[in-house]
């Protein structure tokens, strides 16, 4: 049986990145719509414009809370993809209602404030419901190459690893501390290299990661490329984020790329919980890591 889905936030995410494209898998209501696997039961936002195009294009029945789809619909996954600004009323909305599904699907970074991320992670925990979050890149199957070349040294020794972000800490920059923690986890201390810029609901700002051996910069840089740089002994890996493009280079600069499947971000995401829910798999990206980065997020914010 395929798995009832709701969609919670038709914006962007939810379903406007590919609203006009058949062939495309940029929206979570497109690719479970697409899927075989899925079953996309209704969409939820408070937008009346945003419930016609929805109910116009999916034929779906469509709500202004997810209270009331929740009554009316059978539903296994939601996926909550709704502004971090309002992500925390519909916390407030399940816990309160007392809404359980099988799944819960959290936009990254879940929350702008720590303790209402983790009471939200409570409550799924008590209910047994299984969480994802949508760090999309430890979905991909490019992680765990990179993760065993740098267990094998590959790069030699890490001598330090730069960031340039454009997009925000919380937008972009949340991405990128979520990733490395998968291959340098651990204690670090965070040194503050320059004075915030407030952005719309975000700032930019240089901060620093330091750990016994090298350092994590954190550069903001308004009209540079988002990438990422880990410098090693005997070559570098570079990771073009806007573009999906990685590839690790020996002293004499040769370039090796490393696959990736990127264009299928949600496609990856929904594979793993179509896995995980048949007890074929466990979530890639769940709340302990998105709890370790909004730490860390909140940590860089306040000093």
């Amino acid at each position: 049986m395929p798995i009832t889905t709701l969609v919670v936030g038709l914006g962007q995410i939810g379903m406007l990145y590919d609203y006009n494209k058949t062939n495309k898998y940029l929206s979570h209501a497109q690719s479970i719509f697409k899927s075989k696997n899925f079953a996309l039961k209704a969409g939820v936002d408070t937008s009346y414009n945003k419930r016609n195009k929805f109910n116009k294009k999916f034929k779906k029945p469509v709500f202004s809370n997810i209270t009331n789809a929740f009554k009316n619909c059978k539903i296994d996954l939601i996926i909550i993809s709704v502004p971090t600004l309002a992500s925390d009323g519909i916390y407030k909305e399940i816990i309160k209602n007392h809404i359980i599904p099988k799944a819960i699907l959290f936009e990254k970074p879940v929350s702008y404030d720590y303790k209402i991320a983790k009471k939200i992670f409570n409550y799924c925990i008590k209910e047994d419901i299984k969480v994802f979050v949508n760090y999309n890149r430890r979905y991909d199957i490019s992680t765990e190459i990179i993760k065993k070349k740098l267990s094998k040294n590959f790069i030699g020794d890490i001598l330090k690893i730069e960031v340039f972000y454009k997009k925000g800490l919380y937008n972009s920059c949340s991405h990128y501390i979520n990733y490395l923690n998968i291959f340098f986890p651990g204690q670090r201390k965070i040194k503050i290299l320059n004075k915030k810029q407030n952005l719309k609901n975000d700032i930019l700002l240089n901060f620093q990661f330091i750990y016994k051996k090298f350092k994590i910069d954190f550069k903001a840089q308004k009209y540079s490329h988002e990438l990422i740089k880990i410098y090693g002994s005997e070559g570098e890996f570079v990771y073009f984020t806007e573009k999906d493009m990685i590839f690790y280079s020996d002293k004499k600069n040769n370039k090796y790329f490393i696959k990736n499947n990127y264009i299928n971000g949600q496609i990856n995401i929904l594979n793993n919980i179509y896995k995980t829910l048949k007890n074929k798999s466990i979530p890639m990206s769940t709340f302990t890591d998105a709890l370790e980065s909004l730490k860390y997020l909140e940590k860089v914010k306040n000093l």
